[in-house]
């Protein structure tokens, strides 16, 4: 069928004109009429032919090339149209090429769709997110805080007691939260929980409010079961939630800290973190679901010095088993610049395996673990930093006079045994050890 200012396919074809059925009208076929060779139809209802080809009302083209005409309500698939005047169709899959959209006055409209989604994220802090013009719903996913893991701690006694692991948060979503273009939402995102001695603080919720509907993941409660790992987050009553996993717990005489649970996935509910039990190294973190967060290892507690250092007090020197939780202890005030007598807050005691750092000078004996805490001038100013931290010109405080890192001789050596650090009210203390004092830092 050669061209003639309308269809035309380059292919071998076949024009059926059918009349006087429900199957009627023309139907362009390439190369026989068969299934899935219906390239062309124009009908005055939509159908399906005997072969099983399915066609819409109008002039139906697919696969072919339409020259200069006016088409009015047509629907074109996977075609092209070129140098063409264009009323009132539907268009999917194709091209247009070289032609003019007009819009009369009646008001007509070119909606142009995309696939690419913009997506903001906050991590911190609270504030407000103001949606864009044409957007009238959102989807918007929270997770909640996961709580800290507890600092270890002993009443005295030599016996060491690690803390539990800290639980995940919450995930929450609502996939069409209604907005209004324009208009403020508020939202705010809730923080971890900070760690104390004994206890596993909270984390924060996470919130964004809709038009009618706030989205709210829950942090982990956290909890004051010593020992014992707190729960993951939960309690959203949004379309889509998922509970944070569980701390991880310890028991017997364990060195390490438990595990901590990690935050909801998108489609699961968190993982728990790893129990410890009888052990030094600190329990694994729940595996987080996924676009979850991991649970954080626990820790292996060892921010500690030897049996051999004690403590000065009012009642002179005491060790790990003699000190008690408010008894005074010698300290260093960082605002006046004097020593003070303290209050002893904690004492840590644990048994395992460690590192030990020697650090030797004739005005300093100490035997410390790589993470222990030193008060020390660095650079004109006082600082806390740890062992494996310290470096030449660090300033470590004796009563006759300052050392410098530098000179120490330094070793270190695998130990396998007790450890022991007070935590005090001003973060340091004063120390002793064969026959030499110095002032050192506390376990947080």
């Amino acid at each position: 069928m050669p061209q003639s200012g309308g269809w035309s396919n380059s292919t071998n074809r076949r024009l059926v004109v059918v009349e006087g059925t429900a199957y009627s009208g023309l139907f362009f076929y390439s190369p026989t009429p068969a299934l899935g060779n219906l390239v062309g139809s124009w009908t005055a209802q939509a159908g399906t032919d005997p072969y099983g080809n399915a066609y819409p009302d109008g002039l139906n083209v697919v696969g072919g090339t339409i020259f200069t005409p006016n088409l009015v309500a047509a629907s074109i698939t996977a075609g092209t149209i070129g140098d063409s005047t264009i009323v009132n169709s539907v268009f999917s899959g194709g091209a247009i090429n070289d032609s003019n959209l007009t819009f009369d006055s009646q008001g007509g409209r070119l909606l142009v769709y995309t696939s690419t989604t913009d997506t903001t994220t906050f991590t911190s802090g609270s504030g407000n997110w103001t949606a864009p013009v044409g957007v009238t719903s959102v989807k918007a996913e929270c997770w909640g805080a996961g709580a800290s893991g507890e600092s270890g701690e002993s009443s005295g006694s030599g016996g060491g007691s690690p803390g539990g692991g800290g639980g995940g948060g919450e995930y929450a979503q609502e996939a069409t939260l209604a907005v209004t273009p324009g208009n403020n939402y508020a939202y705010s995102v809730g923080a971890g929980g900070i760690m104390t001695v004994g206890t596993s603080a909270p984390g924060g919720n996470t919130t964004f409010t809709g038009d009618t509907v706030t989205v709210t993941a829950h942090g982990s409660p956290g909890n004051n079961n010593y020992g014992a790992g707190s729960p993951g987050g939960t309690g959203s009553m949004n379309t889509i939630h998922f509970a944070g996993g569980s701390g991880g717990s310890t028991s017997g005489s364990a060195g390490g800290g438990a595990g901590g649970g990690s935050s909801a996935g998108t489609s699961s509910a968190g993982a728990n973190g790893a129990d410890v039990t009888n052990g030094s190294a600190g329990g694994a973190g729940g595996v987080a679901p996924a676009g979850g967060g991991s649970g954080g290892v626990g820790g292996t507690l060892t921010e500690c010095v030897d049996l051999e250092t004690r403590a000065l007090t009012p009642d002179g020197w005491k060790g790990s088993t003699q000190l008690r939780v408010g008894d005074g202890i010698r300290a260093f005030d960082l605002e006046t610049g004097q020593e003070v007598w303290s209050t002893v807050k904690h004492v840590h005691a644990y048994t395992g395996r460690w590192t030990m750092v020697s650090i030797e000078h004739p005005g300093i004996s100490a035997k410390v673990t790589q993470e222990h805490n030193w008060l020390v001038e660095r650079d004109g100013r006082l600082t806390y930093t740890t062992t494996q931290d310290l470096e030449s010109g660090d300033l470590i405080s004796t009563p006759n006079g300052q050392v410098d890192y530098a000179d120490c001789t330094v070793t270190e050596e695998a130990y396998t045994g007790a450890v022991w650090c007070p935590t005090t009210e001003h973060g340091n203390w004063v120390a002793g050890r064969r026959g030499t004092i110095y002032v050192t830092g506390n376990k947080p």
